[in-house]
């Protein structure tokens, strides 16, 4: 069972440019908007790769949409890797997470891949929500393990 920890940094509010109010849309990624200063948006992968952080509510358009920027969060995860929906890759413990093209979380690919948390939680397959540690570092690239 998930353990949530809280080390005192706070939620920024935002204001949702787009209808976030599905709750699948909660824990995943958002990003700034380019068109509207202080808004925010879903991630999606490569058209819109650099989060900002992780939403924590399910606002509709123009509604605050608050975002948790650093430190502990819960996030959606997803297993499929690389943009393959064939495959799969379980999420370990300490496993560097990225951002997929639906805005969840998912296992970071390689020496190539911008990581922008850590897993707490392990998924064996499928999707769920883990507690997971935001990085928010500029989406450094991981290290390959030697």
């Amino acid at each position: 069972m998930s353990q949530f920890r809280h080390i005192g940094i706070g939620d920024a509010s935002f204001i949702a440019d787009e209808d976030l109010s599905a709750s699948s849309n909660r824990y995943k990624w958002v990003a700034p908007t380019a068109s509207v200063a202080g808004n925010v948006e879903l991630c999606t992968g490569a058209s819109l790769p650099t989060p900002l952080g992780i939403l924590q509510n399910s606002p509709c358009a123009g509604e605050e949409a608050r975002v948790k920027i650093l430190g502990f969060s819960k996030m959606r995860v997803n297993t499929i890797q690389r943009g393959d929906t064939t495959s799969a890759s379980t999420v370990q413990v300490s496993d560097y997470l990225m951002v997929a093209s639906t805005a969840d979380g998912r296992k970071a690919g390689g020496a190539a891949s911008p990581a922008w948390a850590r897993a707490l939680e392990a998924v064996a397959s499928g999707s769920a929500i883990i507690e997971v540690l935001i990085l928010n570092n500029g989406g450094a690239n991981v290290v390959a393990a030697s």
